[in-house]
C-alpha cells in the first residue's frame, strides 16, 4: 500500500508540474483565471463529496 501511495504521489507531482500555466474559464457571466491543476483539483474534490453524499443517502434509504 505504501508503494502505491508513493507512485500516486509521484504521478500527482508530474501532473501538477505539467499544468502550472494559468487559464481562463468562463461560466455563465463569471470568468475564473487559475492554474489548470487547481481547477482539476476542485472538480475532483467536488466529485468525491457528491459521490460520498449519494452513497450515504442510498445507505440511509435502505
Amino acid at each position: 500500500m505504501l508503494i502505491l501511495g508513493i507512485i500516486l504521489g509521484i504521478f500527482s507531482l508530474i501532473f501538477i508540474m505539467q499544468n502550472l500555466e494559468s487559464v481562463s474559464y468562463d461560466f455563465l457571466v463569471w470568468t475564473l483565471t487559475a492554474p489548470r491543476f487547481l481547477v482539476f483539483l476542485i472538480i475532483l474534490i467536488t466529485g468525491l463529496i457528491l459521490g460520498w453524499s449519494f452513497k450515504a443517502f442510498r445507505k440511509k434509504k435502505k
